[in-house]
């Protein structure tokens, strides 16, 4: 490329004298035509976006271009993608996973080198659509006790055709606790988010972890059957082992769990004499259940009570309490309504 005198220089001959002459001449770039391809047209995000630039020349040109490729990539924040031609190629590929989800519109050109002019790619579109999203939900105990804490985890990753996405999924994740209600919990940088809990009821529940998706990922579930056991009680039952007849007496039955020792405060306890019912009462606060009474027999009273249970706690019978009523002591006293009294007459 440039301009140049061409001179041509006859040498002579026997006949003839040496002659010349010359001639300017100019050699200019040669035109290009650039085109884009776009191999998919439409991707998930986080799937690779291979778009090809060909450089070809005009005719009469011809020969291979070198030099730069460009891309510019919108909306956003422009992507500007720079790269050289391969060596005596006029083709190169451009792999891309960080278009976000949306319609793109894509330029390239060549920018040309010393022997070829700059050309401009006819503008395409490229559509990103929102990736597949995996939620994977697990229980930090399983089964479990009423009343233990049990913390459940959601773990939210790209999936599917995103699965190289680069970014994690953000957003929140509500944990439906089958009849406990609802948590929500939010997503990490890792892509985790927990929620914690100890009011689950004994039973077999639904646990259900929803991901809502973002701008970037597609919304997502994972479940699991969470079973909550009943607790196993203990029953002790205190008062005192004799009494006289008519004597008011207290029996106390305590219920606890059997191992942690604490109290139980919902539920009855029902007090036996033998297989006769004495009564049913409730527990207080205090996880006990008080009766009492003054119309025990005089004899042995082998007596027990027991814990009926209710859905979280298991029933328990107390050991027995032997109570022996005894007679009490009486006086009696003889008087005469005449002393002394007659032959004949009445005497009471």
């Amino acid at each position: 490329v440039g301009s140049f005198n061409i001179k041509a220089e006859y040498q002579g001959d026997g006949n003839f004298k040496t002659s010349e002459d010359t001639h300017s001449h100019t050699v200019n770039k040669a035109a290009t035509t650039t085109e884009l391809l776009d191999a998919l047209g439409e991707t998930d995000y986080g799937q690779d976006v291979q778009l090809t630039v060909s450089v070809k020349v005009d005719e009469p040109g011809s020969g291979i271009p070198t030099g730069l490729i460009g891309l510019v990539i919108v909306p956003g924040p422009p992507v500007l993608i720079v790269e050289e031609l391969p060596e005596n190629s006029s083709v190169a590929t451009v792999v891309t996973n960080t278009l976000r989800p949306g319609v793109h519109g894509i330029t390239a050109w060549y920018l040309g080198d010393a022997n070829f002019e700059l050309s401009i790619a006819d503008p395409m579109t490229h559509t990103v659509k929102k990736a597949d999203s995996e939620t994977s939900l697990v229980s930090s105990v399983n089964p479990s006790a009423f009343g233990q804490s049990v913390t459940f985890t959601a773990t939210v990753e790209a999936a599917g055709l995103g699965l190289f996405a680069p970014i994690t999924p953000t957003g929140t994740v509500t944990f439906t606790l089958g009849t406990a209600g609802t948590m929500t919990g939010t997503l990490d940088m890792s892509g985790v988010a927990t929620v914690m809990t100890d009011t689950l009821p004994a039973g077999t529940h639904q646990i259900t972890a929803e991901y809502s998706g973002d701008s970037s990922f597609k919304p997502s579930q994972d479940s699991l059957r969470q079973t909550v056991k009943t607790i196993a009680t203990t029953t002790k039952l205190d008062g005192l082992v004799s009494s006289a007849i008519g004597d008011s007496v207290d029996f106390t039955a305590t219920v606890s769990e059997t191992l942690s020792g604490n109290l139980v405060t919902e539920g009855d306890v029902t007090f036996y004499d033998g297989v006769k019912v004495l009564a049913t009462i409730a527990l207080n606060g205090s996880g006990q259940a008080t009766y009492t009474t003054s119309s025990l027999a005089v004899g042995l009273h082998p007596l027990k009570a027991v814990y009926n249970g209710t859905v979280n706690f298991q029933a328990s019978t107390s050991q027995r309490l032997y109570h022996t009523v005894s007679t009490t002591g009486s006086t009696t006293t003889l008087t005469s309504s005449q002393n002394p009294s007659v032959f004949g007459q009445n005497v009471t």
